[in-house]
């Protein structure tokens, strides 16, 4: 008996000698794009030491770099498995790695005690409970396994952790927009963006976590969160078997939303609409919508509620599109191959948007494929379409190019009439968009679009147009509930005509507006009931008016050109989508817009009260470059209420206020390529416009059917 417990003991003594001298040995490693797995086959080797894990768990593959020099093993093993959910535990000679769970040497107190736990020693123990498939609904997809986020840890631990990730389609890999993302535990939600991404603060421990897409199937995931760390979802569209196809809008969105007289649609189903000439045309979409029509046949204008056609805002991925048409209308200037989204602004303009009086269409592009190579296109009487996606960094950035193009020439050619024979008719346009997730706070994204236009209906003029953009956009998330924006643009339109004559009087005739905007955005969710944005704009506007060339030394015609324009427009804006209560809803804005007409120039003062004529000018004012000529400004109202009579009728009202600086000259009725615009100066003052609205919204049979009444 004696003797047994004296070999115990020398076999402690012996265990504590040999843990103590590998804790205290030294090791030097030098590995480059190693895998986890490697290093401690390499340092069993060095340290006559044995690790023991699972050699299926995929972590280990993970490649690191590391070179240290007579380094404990301790601090090699912290640094090789700090950015993996490994822990480690040294026993004697022996390493047991686990995943996320902690190995405790000791029963310590704080682990029966949990109500006196101290935050800078241990977190409290987490127990696995089972999935509780009562609350699972139908169409609800079961996760199939607990799945465990970060690892335990001695260096403290916290009350609540952030979790984040991507919500995509499991088959094509897109984004899936405005998914909620709840805990059933807590009133923590998150909605995704259009990347499809979410943020959401959960309790430390066990959560069960709600995935809901409005066209996905739904997810029920159960986890366990130890650290702050990322989770992606992936789920399948819901197949529906339908016996007529339906192009709606988003579900009861238009009982739902405070802001009046907006329409939104996906273009993706705008595909399921009949051709024309084998175009799909989201303009021509827009214009079937109640307060919309056209200017006329052969024209490239539409007015909303009784608005001129130059009093609408065109933006395409926040950039100013001054003609989105192609050969007078017949075809819209962007092709829908590239376009995602619209959203159609005709009654309350959200206070983000200005300049304009009567509508704004907000056009977003697509993003390229982060995944695989991809590509669509279409081939029409008239015109053919192409499109290609592709990723430039796997899940990191993506590239999207498109172009369209006509071959109406060879047409017209074939033609017998000698006058349609000779004429031209051509136009083509192209785009590209890249982005590049930097990390999980910020993106980037810029695209560059120019469309070109060029025809002739006699032999002796012919016309040109085109439409150049470039833009830049920085998205960053400052928390899961506050969002920055900041882009910068450029816009660039210009037309030429090119006259030929045998009597000396054939000239070259040009105009060009170019704008370059910044904007500075904020969207911040203060509570579940306030959700703010805020944010400045700034546009620098340079108009160069016309300038006629005479093409021959012994013309007739002598040189002209009407001096440049420049002016800069600024504005303030803030807005609050304010829920007073489950009925009623505000969405208060104001903008604040400050114009100032630059020089050089030269401005006319005219005596008061007399008709504007040579034979009325009182004098004449000479600025110099950059010099004041003008200044404008003027607060604008943006009120919206929405009140809900019941779950599927509502009533909205409300009132705008805008002001617009910039002004077109027609030479006809409608809108063509050869108007020209004119700023705001000394004698021209904005417009301003005021739009009061009323109107009355409802749904029915499961928001299959909507009809309104403004």
């Amino acid at each position: 008996m004696r003797f047994k417990i004296v070999y115990i003991l020398i076999l402690v003594l012996f265990g504590v000698s040999m843990h103590s001298q590998n804790k205290s040995a030294t090791i030097s490693i030098d590995v480059d794009q190693t895998s986890i797995e490697n290093i401690f086959i390499l340092l069993e080797s060095k340290m006559d030491s044995k690790f023991y894990f699972d050699p299926n768990w995929e972590n280990l593959q993970k490649k690191i770099s590391l070179k240290v020099e007579n380094e404990k093993l301790e601090n090699i093993l912290k640094e090789v498995l700090k950015e993996s959910n490994f822990n480690y535990h040294l026993i004697d000679s022996n390493i047991i790695i686990t995943q996320n769970n902690y190995i405790f040497d000791d029963l310590n107190s704080n682990l029966i005690n949990t109500d006196n736990i101290e935050n800078n020693y241990v977190e409290k123990p987490i127990f696995y409970q089972s999935i509780d498939t009562s609350s699972v609904k139908e169409n609800t997809k079961e996760a199939s396994k607990l799945v465990i986020i970060g690892k335990q840890s001695l260096e403290g631990s916290k009350t609540s952790y952030t979790l984040e990730g991507y919500l995509l389609d499991a088959k094509t890999k897109a984004p899936i927009v405005n998914a909620v993302i709840k805990s059933t535990n807590t009133s923590a939600y998150s909605i995704t963006d259009i990347e499809g991404f979410y943020k959401i603060k959960l309790p430390s421990g066990v959560n069960n976590i709600e995935v809901i897409p409005v066209s996905h199937e739904k997810i029920y995931q159960k986890l366990i969160i130890k650290k702050s760390g990322k989770l992606n979802f992936e789920t399948f569209e819901k197949v529906i078997n339908l016996n007529e196809v339906v192009l709606e809008a988003k579900s009861n969105k238009i009982v739902k939303e405070v802001i009046s007289g907006v329409t939104s649609f996906d273009i993706e189903k705008v595909k399921d609409i009949p051709l024309v000439l084998g175009e799909r045309d989201i303009i021509k979409v827009a214009t079937t919508l109640p307060g919309i029509k056209t200017t006329g046949e052969g024209s490239a204008g539409f007015n909303v509620r009784g608005g001129k056609e130059d009093q609408n805002l065109i933006l395409l991925d926040n950039a100013t599109v001054y003609n989105p048409s192609h050969f007078f209308g017949f075809f819209t200037a962007i092709s829908p191959y590239t376009v995602k989204n619209v959203d159609i602004y005709k009654g309350s303009i959200p206070a983000e948007y200005g300049g304009r009086l009567s509508s704004v269409f907000d056009i977003q592009t697509k993003e390229g494929d982060f995944e695989k190579i991809k590509g669509e296109g279409g081939i029409g009487p008239v015109t053919s379409n192409l499109t290609l996606s592709t990723p430039i960094i796997k899940e990191k950035s993506s590239l999207l190019l498109g172009g369209r193009a006509t071959y109406s020439d060879w047409i017209l050619k074939s033609l017998k009439n000698d006058e349609l024979k000779n004429s031209k008719a051509s136009f083509f346009d192209v785009f590209m968009k890249y982005k590049h997730k930097i990390n999980t706070n910020n993106t980037l994204e810029t695209s560059i679009y120019y469309s070109k236009d060029a025809y002739n209906l006699t032999s002796d003029s012919l016309f040109s147009y085109s439409n150049r953009i470039a833009s830049l956009n920085w998205k960053h998330f400052f928390s899961d509930k506050h969002i920055g924006d900041v882009s910068i643009s450029n816009s660039e339109y210009k037309f030429n005509i090119d006259y030929n004559s045998n009597n000396l009087k054939s000239f070259d005739f040009g105009f060009k507006v170019n704008e370059t905007k910044l904007i500075l955005k904020g969207r911040f969710e203060y509570n579940e009931k306030h959700k703010v944005t805020y944010g400045l704009n700034s546009t620098l506007y340079n108009i160069q008016p016309g300038s006629l060339n005479p093409k021959d030394q012994n013309s007739q015609l002598i040189h002209q050109s009407i001096p440049k324009e420049r002016a800069l427009e600024n504005a303030l804006f803030i807005s609050d989508n304010f829920e007073i209560n489950k009925r009623l809803s505000l969405n208060l804005g104001l903008r604040y817009s400050y114009f100032i007409a630059l020089g050089p120039s030269s401005q006319r003062e005219y005596i008061s009260g007399q008709p504007l004529s040579d034979e009325s000018v009182a004098s004449t004012n000479n600025y110099g470059n950059n010099e004041v000529i003008k200044t404008y400004n003027g607060l604008e109202y943006r009120i919206a209420t929405r009140y809900f009579l019941t779950e599927t009728m509502s009533l909205k009202l409300s009132y705008d206020t805008n002001y617009q600086y910039l002004h077109k000259l027609s030479t006809n009725t409608t809108q063509s390529p050869t108007d020209t615009w004119k700023l705001s100066d000394l004698n021209i003052k904005p417009t301003f416009g005021q739009q009061l609205s009323f109107g009355i919204f409802k749904s029915f049979k499961n928001d299959l059917y909507e009809i309104s009444i403004e």
